[in-house]
């Protein structure tokens, strides 16, 4: 079982950005590159999110730092790109110690600010969405504020995928389950809302230190019950 969720910061001191925005911004010479767009935006809608592989693209992906913008070990960007994420080369070097899908991509990016690149070298990450692996009966969620009288989320679980994907902006994760026993040997994997880690990789992260990676532990979610969402 996956119990923890990679994610990062919105707070300021952290990111440096404070009108809740991205750190970075693709570049204009990549968002007008006709070629990019079947790497970095899907050909199909959800749940199938079809790219072409990104080692495939031979030209570079630059980014360019906002004003304010602080520089971590993670850096969110925009516009949205289909990625799991754009991470610093100390974050990718502990990651590649464990067991990953073999179908993973780190691409290397190059990040500027004021038109200077920077020294610090990042690589962006792309990897297969698990959606048909999800066990759905075993998958609960929870709308955030939406608590008993006891301050307890209260979860549900979906019937079917269509409900899954019409309601998946709106939600949150409280414990994830897949049908197949090979996907927990990873350390490592991707969900349509989620990147899950394993314990092991948890506690190396925790250990490294990173800047803007966080850790999000679902046992420290409570529910009250678990319903069928209709």
């Amino acid at each position: 079982m996956f119990k923890y969720i990679l994610d990062s910061s919105a707070e300021p001191k952290v990111i440096g950005v404070r009108d809740g925005g991205s750190q970075i911004v693709l570049s204009d010479k990549n968002q007008n590159d006709s070629t990019l767009k079947k790497f970095l935006w899907p050909k199909s809608g959800w749940p199938d999110l079809k790219i072409d592989n990104l080692s495939k693209y031979e030209s570079e992906l630059n980014f360019n730092l906002k004003k304010q913008a602080k520089i971590t070990d993670f850096l969110s960007h925009s516009p949205y790109i289909h990625i799991i994420g754009i991470f610093s080369a100390n974050f990718i070097n502990l990651l590649q110690k464990f067991k990953l899908n073999e179908h993973i991509v780190f691409k290397e990016v190059f990040v500027y600010r004021n038109n200077e690149k920077i020294q610090e070298k990042y690589f962006l990450i792309q990897q297969p969405i698990l959606n048909k692996e999800v066990d759905r009966s075993n998958t609960f969620f929870y709308k955030p504020l939406q608590r008993d009288i006891n301050s307890n989320e209260i979860c549900f679980k979906f019937k079917d995928e269509s409900h899954y994907l019409g309601s998946v902006s709106s939600i949150r994760l409280s414990r994830i389950s897949f049908n197949k026993a090979e996907i927990y040997d990873y350390d490592f994997v991707s969900s349509l809302t989620d990147d899950f880690v394993s314990d092991r990789l948890a506690k190396a992260i925790e250990e490294a230190n990173f800047t803007n990676i966080v850790l999000k532990n679902l046992d420290s979610i409570n529910c009250s019950e678990v319903i069928p969402h209709e």
